[in-house]
C-alpha cells in the first residue's frame, strides 16, 4: 500500500514525503516540494516518484516529540489552521483491493471537512499512469475553479442577451 499527499495552496502543489509510522499512522514529513500548477510536468513527475517509491516505516511519535510541521515551515506559515483555510487536501491510495482519490471537503468555516470529503475509487488494475492523469486533471480543474483562501468555487455571471 502506498499513499501520496498533495496540498493545494495558493495556485501551488505542495508534495511532502509521506512516512506510515510502526502503528500504522501516515504522516507528512520533509523535505516537502513546492510547484506552480502550471505546467504539471515537474509535479507530475515527483507524484510518480512517490508512487512508485512508496511509504517509508518510521517509529511512531511518543508524544514528547516537537509537533512542527515540515509544510509550515517550508511555506513561513506560523498555524496550521491558517494552512488549513487556504489549502485543500488531495490524497492518492494505492491500495491491493482497490486504489483511491480523495479530496478534503470545506466545512461552513472553510476548514476541512471529514463528512464533505469526496472520495473516487478505482479497481486495482486500473494503471497508476492513468489514475496519475485523473489526479492532476482533477486538482488543475479545481485550482482553475477556486477563489484563493476559501473553499469556494467562482460562478460566472450568466452572459447578457442581446436584444
Amino acid at each position: 500500500m502506498t499513499l501520496v499527499r498533495a496540498y493545494v495552496w495558493n495556485h501551488k502543489v505542495v508534495l511532502p514525503n509521506v512516512v506510515q509510522t510502526v502503528d500504522g499512522f501516515f504522516a507528512d514529513e520533509g523535505p516537502v516540494e513546492v510547484y506552480p500548477i502550471s505546467p504539471t510536468s515537474d509535479w507530475k513527475k515527483a507524484l510518480v516518484k512517490k508512487m512508485n517509491k512508496g511509504n517509508d516505516i518510521v517509529p511512531t511519535p511518543d508524544g514528547s516529540e516537537d509537533p512542527s510541521s515540515a509544510i509550515l515551515e517550508k511555506l513561513n506559515i506560523v498555524k496550521w489552521s491558517t494552512f488549513e483555510h487556504q489549502a485543500l487536501l488531495y490524497t492518492l491510495h494505492l491500495g491491493t483491493k482497490y486504489k483511491s482519490i480523495y479530496k478534503t471537503g470545506k466545512g461552513p468555516d472553510g476548514m476541512w471537512l471529514s463528512s464533505a470529503t469526496e472520495q473516487r475509487s478505482f479497481d486495482p488494475r486500473v494503471s497508476n499512469s492513468n489514475l496519475l492523469e485523473h489526479f492532476v486533471q482533477h486538482i488543475v480543474r479545481i485550482d482553475q475553479i477556486r477563489v484563493p483562501g476559501t473553499g469556494m468555487s467562482i460562478i460566472q455571471k450568466p452572459a447578457e442577451s442581446e436584444s
